[in-house]
């Protein structure tokens, strides 16, 4: 993902990649990310001052991604969710705000825990909105000819998400195929496989 957000040339965009580490390890792989991608703010010392950190760089104007977000499934790690939840809240509270958070990454392990059928389930993006019960599953690729490719085996992924997950069955779900930029013959073929085309520019449209 990385890859892909990089010929954006965001000039506030901050990524990073969440190891598969102890909250200590996430705290020092944030802090040099920070570094990497020239965030002045000041630096977090544990999950909620991370959360916190988060939540003003959206405030200030900064897209923020998060990816292998899956990882904090994980005991030692699930406290930053609903701290980042609680951030979240907050800045919707406040007018006007030009940033915005990314999650990104794969739901295997929780598919692991609920699917009967132990395959591969793989969701590049998911977003809820939840006074609308609207739900966006996101498959990303870094080419529209990997991505169109790919869609007939990302529709079962789908559905192993949404059997996987019944709250969600009266929602609304759309399906969205994500590249860096689709030309026209791509878009006609993702809109005809019934899925929502979206370059990078249009999924952060509005965040700067």
């Amino acid at each position: 993902m990385q890859e892909l957000l990089q010929p954006q040339r965001r000039e506030r965009m901050l990524y990073i990649q969440i190891p598969d580490s102890d909250p200590a390890g996430v705290v020092s792989t944030a802090h040099d990310l920070m570094e990497n991608f020239g965030v002045s703010a000041p630096r977090p010392h544990d999950l909620r001052s991370l959360a916190v950190c988060i939540g003003e760089l959206c405030a200030q104007g900064w897209i923020v991604a998060l990816d292998e977000f899956q990882t904090f499934s994980r005991k030692a790690l699930f406290p930053l969710t609903s701290e980042l939840q609680s951030e979240l809240h907050r800045l919707a509270a406040r007018p006007a705000i030009k940033g915005g958070l990314i999650v990104l990454g794969s739901l295997h392990t929780e598919m692991q825990a609920l699917l009967e059928e132990r395959s591969d389930t793989e969701i590049d993006l998911v977003a809820l909105a939840e006074g609308a019960q609207r739900l966006r599953l996101g498959s990303c690729k870094r080419s529209a000819a990997a991505l169109v490719a790919d869609l007939g085996r990302f529709d079962g992924d789908v559905a192993r998400f949404l059997h996987a997950f019944p709250r969600f069955s009266p929602w609304q779900a759309e399906k969205v195929a994500i590249a860096p930029s689709l030309n026209q013959e791509a878009r006609q073929a993702i809109l005809a496989m019934g899925y929502l085309p979206q370059s990078l520019d249009e999924l952060t449209a509005g965040l700067l």
